[in-house]
């Protein structure tokens, strides 16, 4: 009898500790969860909203850039298409030639 009581006790004692312990998790994670709360609060405060910062930070130089760079494709495109018109002009001036000398000499 006397052990069936140390047993009992035993037990309950047992479930007195696990009951301490499941207490201070809950404490743990409800203490995770705030922190984590508190934290994504603070960056959804202060991140930047692309809807008002693009107009008010990068709008200017970024068109600034993509009309230099609208200059410089335009100013390419001109010295290709020159490049292209002589180099077929020579072509064809050689080929003539070409076909002089083999005609009459």
């Amino acid at each position: 009898m006397e052990e069936r009581r140390q047993q009992n006790k035993d037990d309950h004692d047992l479930i007195i500790r696990l009951d301490t312990k499941m207490d201070d998790i809950r404490s743990d994670i409800k203490e995770l969860k705030d922190g984590t709360h508190q934290r994504l609060t603070d960056v959804e405060n202060h991140k930047l909203n692309i809807k008002d910062s693009y107009p008010a930070l990068y709008k200017a130089s970024v068109e600034k850039s993509l009309s230099d760079l609208d200059i410089i494709t335009k100013k390419h495109e001109n010295e290709i298409t020159r490049i292209l018109t002589f180099g077929t002009a020579g072509i064809l001036v050689l080929g003539i030639v070409e076909f002089l000398i083999g005609k009459f000499i």
